[in-house]
């Protein structure tokens, strides 16, 4: 991979050996701002302004292929120019810029900040704060994964620094599928609940003009519950004695016709007719 990296090296720099941070820029199509600037002079070890193909590998190491938390350090690093540990007065208004800008997607004010990220409220943040920052507000650190994502498209590609990063950090790539893994689980977990969602809003609406839907089933205890029986022909099978002993003499009479109910009917009445004036006489 050295000599891969250094072949586009040598060509960009036209055989000189060194580039400077304007070629860098142009090559890897990066903004140049007070970030990059910071970590331009973290980058130059001699401090002459230009990087040799030595200071850039080893920028490389500490920036490309770094683990997030040493990532991080490097990022607080970059903004705390004197290296007291604490990012205050222009420290802090360069990070405010960079970070939460005029440009960016949610620019804040110094003291809009300072209340997120001072959890000590001494006008000043320091590392632990720094870092606590960043699992809560991710933009804090959007330039420095902005910065890197570029430099590693322009040199190699994406894929060619992962597989580095997979030989020297084997633990993190682990726990990243671990992490995705999880990720993707839940993201299965909640894919299923909103097509439950969407698939009831659907039933509903369909509802809205066909009521049918919405009819149950009948409760069959109602039916068969003594206190809901009548006692007349057809309504219920046993409703008392003589009525049960009327209707199984029908059942045996050659001239009854289950099957038809009109004709039934008109067989009922003419028994009962009979019944009344037999006894009539």
């Amino acid at each position: 991979w050295q000599s891969q990296t250094s072949g586009q090296y040598q060509r960009r720099v036209h055989g000189q050996g060194v580039v400077d941070s304007d070629q860098f820029c142009n090559y890897c199509n990066i903004n140049m701002d007070s970030f990059f600037e910071g970590l331009w002079e973290i980058l130059d070890r001699d401090q002459d302004g230009v990087l040799s193909f030595g200071e850039m590998l080893l920028g490389f190491y500490k920036f490309l292929l770094a683990t997030p938390s040493e990532l991080l350090e490097l990022t607080f690093q970059v903004f705390d120019r004197d290296g007291d540990g604490y990012l205050e007065d222009d420290e802090l208004e360069d990070f405010r810029e960079v970070s939460f800008g005029e440009y960016s997607i949610y620019p804040l004010s110094t003291q809009t900040l300072l209340k997120l990220c001072d959890r000590k409220r001494d006008g000043k943040i320091d590392f632990l704060e720094f870092e606590e920052a960043s699992q809560n507000y991710p933009m804090v650190v959007w330039r420095v994964y902005d910065v890197k994502d570029s430099i590693e498209t322009a040199l190699g590609g994406a894929p060619f620094w992962f597989n580095i990063y997979g030989r020297l950090h084997p633990e993190y790539i682990d726990q990243h599928y671990t992490d995705w893994k999880e990720r993707n689980a839940k993201r299965r977990k909640e894919a299923k609940i909103m097509t439950r969602m969407i698939f009831g809003s659907i039933v509903r609406y369909v509802c809205c003009f066909c009521p049918c839907l919405f009819q149950k089933e009948e409760d069959i205890s109602i039916k068969i519950d003594p206190k809901n029986r009548k006692n007349k022909v057809g309504d219920d099978v046993f409703p008392d004695a003589a009525t049960l002993e009327k209707r199984l003499n029908y059942e045996v009479d050659d001239e009854y016709a289950s099957s038809d109910e009109e004709i039934m009917a008109d067989y009922v009445k003419e028994l009962t007719a009979k019944d009344h004036g037999g006894r009539r006489t």
